[in-house]
């Protein structure tokens, strides 16, 4: 559980410095789609392990810390059939806004990555068709031509945990290779 992992960390190292929060997306599917009990579960898969995990890490921080939460573009732009994704994704951006304004000294950032080449994303392919065509023709629709590369989003994780970015905190920062539509 959360609170043994962090006990365990603070035991090991004497305090938590970073915690960079990333869970599996829930279900797809659209409003008539989906269930109360959908609507749950994934809350509980994903706003709850995130509360549990920064209610845990927060004290260990000692005024000085990193916590980033991997969402989704979601967060910024909804994604038509992922419903829940939307919804959950960004309620937990709000609570790291929110967080943001109550710790001095430690960072809370949302990295929103679009479309990365990752298991989930196959997954998401997949239930539309061929997912290696389908994956090509979401590239070719990137203005960047590409999908974006896991260890690009970790580049700038690891950014955002170093002291360089020591004034960036309340964030949610698109890494979507420009495919977002808004602002």
């Amino acid at each position: 559980d959360s609170q043994s992992w962090v006990d365990a960390t603070v035991a090991q190292q004497g305090r938590v410095d970073i915690l960079v929060f990333n869970t599996g997306g829930p279900k797809p599917g659209n409003l008539a789609e989906l269930t109360e009990q959908d609507f749950m579960t994934a809350w509980q898969a994903l706003m709850m392990p995130y509360v549990r995990l920064v209610k845990a890490a927060v004290p260990h921080m000692k005024g000085k810390g990193r916590i980033v939460a991997l969402m989704s573009k979601s967060v910024k732009e909804p994604i038509d059939g992922l419903l829940l994704s939307n919804a959950v994704r960004s309620a937990i951006h709000a609570v790291q806004k929110s967080l943001s304004l109550q710790y001095s000294g430690i960072t809370f950032n949302t990295v929103c990555p679009g479309m990365t080449d990752t298991r989930r994303l196959t997954e998401l392919a997949g239930a539309r068709g061929d997912a290696d065509m389908v994956k090509q023709d979401w590239a070719k629709q990137m203005p960047l031509g590409r999908l974006i590369r896991p260890e690009e989003v970790g580049a700038l994780v690891a950014f955002l945990c170093g002291e360089q970015a020591a004034a960036i905190t309340g964030q949610a920062i698109l890494i979507d290779g420009g495919g977002a539509r808004g602002y």
